[in-house]
């Protein structure tokens, strides 16, 4: 059915035309949202330069290794799509190289040099040269951009928030400073630290934070421009593509592109739990979320055509690299995905299948590239996470049992609400699990991959706990897949019908949609809030099953009748309305995707806003000091009253320099500094050396020589100091005033005189 895609390769000027069209829609929608971004605080030129350097030293030299890789049979877009990937994939080395030799070519050129290296090999250059390209249906370029277009609605609402030191005052989302602080961190130094608390390692996922450091590198650009304005547009559109290639790829069909992007976007558990149960695949609040997917999925797509025989040994290194940037840019990423393919290796052991070597093979590849990253770049570090059977999920929406979260539930609680769940989770994908899953009795164990990483990541969910509630990542990291799965089950469903009903189908289901997704949504919300009573949520489980239920009867009607008109309709429009009530449930995505007006993710305090002033202060040492230099404050709460808490990140992001104690959160003592005691919050916690708070805060209110010194051989330099906080008005011959404003006061601390 799908091989008709790959029809006729060639790379004459039909082929390019044909391309031509299919980029043009998406190039239509990027160019418009970089127009959108252009109007917030961001100049074309700067947009300009950090778009030249992603194609330049990215996606080229990473589209050149990609064909010296893929079969023969493929296509401009995905080229273009896995390309970035593994040109991605290469920057983070080559920043790091750049940053240690001090040498900004390397950061430049590594992508090259590795492309090269292909090129100069004559079979190399010769699988180069010989990939050629099949045109896609004049109409795929278009539904993508659909897709594209709703999940740059999501990426792109913080662009309603202005940008910090551009205005009087701004209210970027508390976790925005902490990113911007560690791109700044691999933008100067390396290896990296944690900048607000500088003697403390970095225990952390930072490949997504050296990939956008090496765009900054390269073009120029400001780091908050690179992270609040070119990187949700880029990364979303790179994403988007990704995915939809990686659906054409592995159902052979281009309709599972469209669908995949989209749904990829839109389904998700029903949004009754949005606020921590689902996250967009693109997170505005967290960009390691998808970069880490943006690398993870052309990885399966290596692994899927190496156990077809379509590609050979060269899977191998280009499996280890992809591995080694998704896993490293998002901790949950590589676990989900090494989860379904040790399903994989059982089903094909136990079928007796001749590929379960190369699986094996690949299998341990994930894992040493797991092993590694857990050693070299966590340092052991598991970031808090526990292993909590069941009782997480309670955890992390126990509000729908009852007013407050269950931070100890019962045995009932447990037994009783995660299978509830569970279904809240998976119902929305299981018309379109379920034809995959049919499929799983035939061959491809490619089908097997992505219903693995889906129960991976449904159950690492449920298993895992973090203070932090961050289990919730390993759904995300297997949204992606869970879209791909969805949409080669929708080209099943639709393969068994006559083409004109297709468009008769989805009608249907539309219509079906509108009408049942109120009465659904009723079973839940009343007075306009959700309901948190288990009569309710018990009600609206059954209305589930009973779609459950008449779905599998549409499948065996499908089987009995493969051309049947109802089986085809029902089936169909059961999955759309899933799906539409599940946007429902997200407060109309859809609606807003006609507009970039989502509510921002902001903090709404006014006391911890970022203002000009501080800003400005900031830049200023970023300016005239040294890369080494390190900074201290006496501001380290995000709020200035109440209790401490702790995520205060802004004065390393815009200083660019590591601080001798600012905010701690995150940190590896934090996040371990209570585990076991009831109700520990890593956010509201207090710092655990007192006597480095107390030399830090009593300097900057009296300020004497023996504090001086000691400081100075920690490598301080500057002070920081908010004057809202208790601060001394004379530093004396300690350091000398460099800036003064309304809100902040930055001096130089002066080197000690030593006696003897």
């Amino acid at each position: 059915m799908g091989k008709r895609v790959l029809r006729q390769p060639g790379v004459g000027a039909s082929s390019v035309r044909a391309e031509a069209l299919t980029l043009l829609p998406i190039a239509v929608v990027g160019i418009g949202v970089l127009q959108f971004a252009a109007r917030h605080e961001a100049g074309w030129g700067e947009l300009l330069r950090a778009g030249a350097a992603l194609v330049l030293t990215q996606i080229l030299p990473g589209a050149v290794l990609w064909r010296a890789v893929r079969p023969r049979e493929g296509w401009l877009v995905e080229d273009l799509a896995v390309g970035a990937a593994l040109g991605a994939a290469l920057s983070i080395p080559a920043q790091g190289f750049s940053v240690v030799l001090d040498a900004t070519p390397i950061a430049w050129l590594l992508g090259w040099l590795v492309a090269g290296a292909v090129l100069v090999v004559p079979a190399g250059r010769k699988r180069v040269m010989q990939a050629a390209w099949a045109p896609l249906p004049w109409w795929w370029g278009t539904g993508v951009a659909v897709g594209v277009l709703l999940l740059l609605s999501r990426t792109t609402a913080k662009f309603t928030q202005a940008m910090p030191g551009r205005v009087r005052v701004s209210t970027q989302y508390v976790d925005l400073n902490y990113h911007q602080a560690l791109v700044g961190e691999l933008l100067h130094r390396f290896p990296p630290h944690s900048p607000q608390v500088a003697s403390e390692p970095l225990d952390y996922h930072w490949f997504s934070h050296a990939w956008m450091a090496q765009l900054a590198h390269v073009s120029g650009v400001d780091v908050d421009l690179i992270l609040l304005r070119f990187v949700p547009i880029a990364g979303a559109v790179l994403l988007a593509l990704v995915i939809a290639c990686a659906a054409v790829r592995l159902a052979r069909h281009p309709l599972a592109g469209p669908v995949a992007v989209t749904a990829a976007v839109v389904v998700g558990p029903l949004g009754i739990v949005d606020t921590w149960f689902r996250a967009p695949i693109a997170a505005p609040g967290s960009p390691t979320v998808g970069v880490a997917s943006f690398l993870a999925v052309p990885l399966v797509i290596v692994l899927a055509l190496h156990w077809r025989g379509q590609i050979g040994w060269a899977a191998l290194p280009v499996t280890a690299l992809l591995a080694l940037a998704s896993g490293g840019s998002k901790g949950s990423a590589l676990p989900v995905v090494i989860g379904g393919v040790a399903i994989v290796l059982v089903v094909a052991l136990l079928r007796r299948d001749a590929v379960w070597r190369r699986v094996a093979l690949d299998l341990g590849v994930l894992v040493v590239c797991l092993e590694l990253l857990v050693k070299l770049l966590f340092h052991g570090n598991e970031g808090g996470m526990r292993i909590v059977p069941f009782s997480s999920l309670t955890t992390v929406a126990g509000f729908l049992v009852s007013d407050s979260v269950p931070t100890d539930p019962s045995a009932l609680q447990v037994a009783t609400f995660t299978p509830l769940l569970l279904v809240i989770m998976l119902a929305p994908w299981f018309l379109g699990l379920v034809p995959v899953i049919g499929r799983l009795r035939v061959d491809d164990l490619v089908a097997w991959a992505l219903v693995g990483i889906t129960a991976c990541g449904a159950g690492a969910q449920m298993v895992f706990a973090h203070p932090g509630k961050s289990q919730t990542y390993f759904k995300v990291a297997a949204d992606p897949f869970t879209a791909i799965a969805l949409a080669w089950g929708v080209v099943l469903l639709v393969g068994v019908a006559p083409r004109a009903r297709h468009v008769v189908g989805l009608l249907v289901g539309l219509l079906a949609g509108v009408l049942l997704v109120g009465p659904a949504e009723g079973l839940l919300v009343e007075g306009g809030r959700v309901a948190t009573s288990y009569a309710r949520l018990l009600s609206f489980v059954a209305w589930l099953v009973v779609a459950a239920l008449v779905a599998v009867g549409a499948m065996r009607l499908l089987t009995r009748g493969r051309r049947g008109v109802r089986g085809s309709l029902v089936t169909v429009a059961l999955c759309v309305v899933l799906a539409g009530m599940t946007a429902a449930g997200h407060r109309g995505v859809l609606m807003r995707a006609l507009w970039f007006g989502e509510p921002p993710l902001a903090m709404t305090k006014p006391n911890s806003a970022e203002t000009r002033s501080e800003v400005l202060a900031a830049r200023y040492v970023r300016d005239h000091s040294a890369a080494d230099d390190v900074v201290m404050t006496n501001r380290h709460c995000a709020n200035l009253v109440g209790r401490c808490a702790n995520r205060h990140y802004w004065i390393a992001a815009f200083t660019e320099r590591r601080v001798l104690v600012e905010g701690w959160a995150y940190t590896r003592r934090a996040n371990y500094g209570g585990l076991g005691e009831p109700g520990y919050n890593p956010l509201r916690s207090q710092f655990w050396d007192l006597e480095l708070l107390s030399l830090n805060d009593g300097f900057i209110t009296a300020p004497d020589a023996a504090a001086q010194r000691r400081l100075w051989d920690m490598g301080v330099r500057w002070v920081y100091v908010d004057k809202r906080l208790p601060h001394a008005n004379d530093f004396g011959r300690t350091a000398t005033e460099a800036l003064d404003n309304r809100l902040v006061r930055v001096l130089k601390l002066k080197e000690p005189t030593r006696s003897g």
